[in-house]
């Protein structure tokens, strides 16, 4: 009778099996933390591209709304000065004033008005004064476009809810108090632009929506005092090409997200691009409209 060989159990893997176990967890582990980061990307900047969309829209009503208010007044002394007396360019110079009153960019320009004899925006200087900012306190913030962005939908003209709004953070002042401001998916400050005169993004033969008829581009005040001083309390002139006409800016107010990296890759104040590759993945209002 033949003997049955009975084998005793194994009591564990080898090393090899347990490498090429452990090997293939973590290869599924990284395709789905890759998946999962992606999808979170890409849902999160539908979440901001959304956002953007949504306080754009906001921001031409208000900007239409405050151009048209804008048209009815009459130009003040200085902006005659500023124009050398030419009527329909001191108009066009008046309404330059009061779109940079109603729309301000840093806390500095809502206590000092851009013209002599304007008065700043009742609202702005409450606004800012809940939070202990005043003419005489005026703290640098790394995200005061985006609270003057805000600010402006806020309590602005034809100002909404802060439900309307979206997320909004908070900027830490040395008083321990803070000011709201807006922020993308990511919780990076968005960044506001009144005039963006370096935007790479400018429509051949795109006409100034505050002087249409094209009265600061002549060549009769182009170069002259007062034209200094209007680029310097407003934005650039246009300047005129060797043989052609003048060159076009953009001054159609955006708003940016710097994107997933939080770096902008742009002069805020001008929107030129100083960093292409942190450029490279922002989001822009003008995309969306």
């Amino acid at each position: 009778m033949a003997r049955i060989r009975i084998h005793p159990p194994r009591k564990a893997f080898t090393l090899i099996e347990l490498i090429i176990v452990m090997s293939i967890i973590a290869t599924l582990l990284g395709i789905s933390a890759g998946v999962y980061f992606r999808v979170m990307a890409a849902q999160s900047t539908a979440t901001t591209r959304t956002l953007i969309q949504r306080l754009d829209s906001q921001l031409k009503q208000q900007t239409a709304y405050v151009a048209d208010r804008a048209r009815e007044r009459s130009p003040s002394l200085p902006a005659s000065q500023l124009a050398n007396n030419h009527r329909r360019r001191a108009e066009v110079i008046q309404r330059k004033a009061a779109f940079k009153q109603a729309f301000p960019t840093s806390f500095y320009e809502v206590f000092n008005p851009p013209l002599q004899g304007m008065e700043p925006y009742p609202a702005y200087v409450s606004h800012l004064q809940q939070y202990g900012i005043t003419s005489g306190t005026l703290p640098a913030q790394e995200h005061e476009s985006a609270a003057c962005l805000y600010m402006i939908l806020r309590v602005g003209p034809q100002g909404r809810s802060e439900d309307e709004l979206g997320i909004a953070g908070r900027v830490q002042l040395a008083s321990g108090t803070g000011v709201p401001y807006l922020v993308d998916a990511w919780n990076n400050a968005l960044v506001f632009c009144r005039w963006p005169t370096g935007a790479v993004a400018v429509e051949p033969g795109k006409k100034d929506p505050l002087d249409p008829d094209g009265w600061l581009t002549t060549t009769d005040w182009l170069g002259t005092p007062g034209a200094t001083t209007f680029a310097s309390l407003f934005h650039d002139l246009p300047f005129r090409a060797s043989g052609g006409g003048p060159q076009s800016r953009n001054l159609t107010p955006l708003i940016v997200s710097p994107g997933r990296d939080g770096q902008l890759g742009l002069d805020p104040q001008t929107l030129s691009v100083t960093n292409t590759k942190q450029e490279r993945d922002n989001i822009y209002s003008s995309d969306l409209r």
